[in-house]
């Protein structure tokens, strides 16, 4: 028994065994949902896949604004009609700016909305997402990434798979149970998606 209990010390240490949620994890469990666009859109934006942010995105924008301000204020003082077309294209931009990158993030999210339940069985080892075929794991060793949203959990591997599962899958129980469990065994820390050269 003693010998027993100096393994699981030393498995302690070595952060094999976290706590005692892994204890109370150990037997698999399987939750089952359905996810909505809105909810996978909601997801990708939080992840950063929303090109349209920042500084950049409002500078641009303003520059526009007061370019075509003073094209229209040329047409209408000058009647100046290349400046009706010159303002009309500084406000079409701007439109593209902001409307392009969400109709194409909508469209992303709608053409990833599964089309049955999703299963996901979770284990102290990893998460086993969907069944047969489709089926993927996301370990649970430390080299994954996880951040919550208020209502979703977002979790992507280190090789860049991502998975959404909604909070309410998961009963108050299991929350209590696996959401420390997952929260260690991950980095909590956003990745950083990097640019294409």
């Amino acid at each position: 028994m003693k010998e027993h209990e100096k393994n699981i010390a030393a498995q302690q240490t070595a952060g094999k065994v976290p706590d005692e949620n892994a204890a109370e994890c150990r037997v698999e469990e399987k939750i089952h949902f359905r996810l909505t666009e809105e909810q996978i859109y909601r997801a990708l934006r939080s992840r950063g896949v929303f090109r349209t942010q920042g500084a950049r995105a409002v500078v641009q924008t303003v520059l526009l604004a007061v370019l075509g301000a003073g094209f229209l204020v040329s047409y209408f003082c000058y009647h100046d009609g290349s400046g009706l077309f010159l303002g009309i294209v500084s406000f079409a931009v701007i439109a593209m700016i902001w409307l392009v990158p969400w109709l194409g993030l909508r469209s992303r999210a709608r053409g990833a909305v599964p089309e049955k339940e999703v299963c996901v069985a979770l284990a102290p080892e990893n998460l086993t997402i969907g069944e047969g075929g489709g089926m993927w794991e996301f370990p649970l060793d430390g080299s994954g990434y996880c951040w919550q949203t208020e209502e979703l959990l977002l979790l992507e591997t280190s090789f860049g798979r991502m998975t959404v599962i909604p909070k309410n899958a998961f009963s108050a129980e299991q929350q209590e149970r696996w959401f420390p469990l997952i929260a260690q065994k991950t980095s909590p820390e956003k990745p950083k998606r990097r640019r294409k050269p």
